[in-house]
């Protein structure tokens, strides 16, 4: 089995070198238990059970719609389904799809392409979140009107060490 701590700890250590890394991305001596309340609704750690990185982003007006930890054990998650046209409506009424997947049952995980609003609404609404070849909703990587480049570089590196 691998020792996932080790290896997100050293792909951590890699990404200061060589990249910036996101505020918006939270390393295990960063996940609070404050934190992980903030993301109760799609996260139930089991015992034991330790958080590598999350992505923490928070919307001004709406709080934190989707989520992604992943632990020693887990990938959790929640994403939203785009339903509507307007940026506003699609984050208040769009469902939401949540899960997780055991890391030794993860043979894939990506970010696919960022989606916008369409009509007169243009604005960022989130990157596809694809799990074991399955795309599982639409995650918000920003906080404002566009995503957070550093946060998507990083999670891509991690990803790529996960699997």
């Amino acid at each position: 089995m691998k020792d996932y701590q080790e290896i997100i700890k050293d792909t951590f250590e890699r990404m200061k070198r060589n990249q910036a890394i996101s505020p918006l991305l939270l390393m295990t001596d960063q996940i609070t238990d404050e934190k992980l309340q903030q993301h109760a609704k799609y996260v139930s750690l089991e015992p034991g059970e330790k958080p590598l990185f999350m992505a923490d982003v928070k919307m001004v007006m709406w709080g934190r719609v989707t989520g992604l930890l992943v632990t020693d054990r887990n990938v959790y998650y929640r994403c939203m389904a785009i339903k509507r046209f307007f940026r506003s409506f699609a984050m208040l009424l769009s469902a939401r799809n949540q899960g997780k997947v055991a890391l030794t049952d993860l043979h894939e995980i990506s970010l696919g392409n960022w989606v916008m609003g369409s009509g007169t609404d243009t604005s960022y609404l989130g990157h596809r979140l694809s799990i074991n070849d399955n795309v599982v909703g639409t995650l918000v990587l920003g906080r404002y009107m566009s995503f957070d480049k550093k946060l998507v570089e990083n999670l891509e590196t991690l990803f790529k060490v996960l699997v």
